[in-house]
């Protein structure tokens, strides 16, 4: 797996509270993903080497991320999921609060709209710093 030199970890959401009372959030689900997706590449930005995927589900969200030239990697406690998954991106069953990496070994990751899905999300923020590679100046 190949370093770079910055890294973004960010729960990511797509219309905020004051956006859906002005009227303002999306008025599809296409155009809610479009949006996501866009937020999700203006925080990763490009790069290269393994992007792991948390609470990657379908892999949905793997094609932003390669696109911008990274090589994502899902990781998902349901199998179901991971069969769709499956012909998206590379895969693995794990829990999102004990992930079956090494430490520092992933130079990026992402956890899209999955914040509500997992019982303590800190503990997954915490386990994603663990297996994050440090950036090199």
């Amino acid at each position: 797996m190949s370093g770079i030199g910055g890294l973004s970890v960010h729960p990511i959401t797509a219309g905020t509270s004051a956006e859906l009372r002005a009227g303002t959030s999306p008025s599809s689900a296409g155009e809610f993903i479009d949006r996501v997706h866009t937020t999700l590449g203006q925080l990763l930005g490009p790069g290269e080497g393994i992007c792991l995927d948390v609470c990657c589900g379908t892999g949905a969200h793997a094609a932003p991320a390669a696109a911008l030239g990274w090589t994502p990697v899902g990781v998902d406690l349901s199998r179901g999921q991971l069969r769709h998954a499956g012909h998206q991106l590379p895969v693995v069953v794990g829990d999102a609060t004990a992930l079956p990496l090494a430490d520092a070994s992933v130079p990026a990751a992402m956890c899209v709209l999955a914040s509500t899905d997992v019982p303590d999300y800190a503990a997954v923020l915490r386990e994603v710093a663990r297996v994050l590679t440090v950036p090199k100046d």
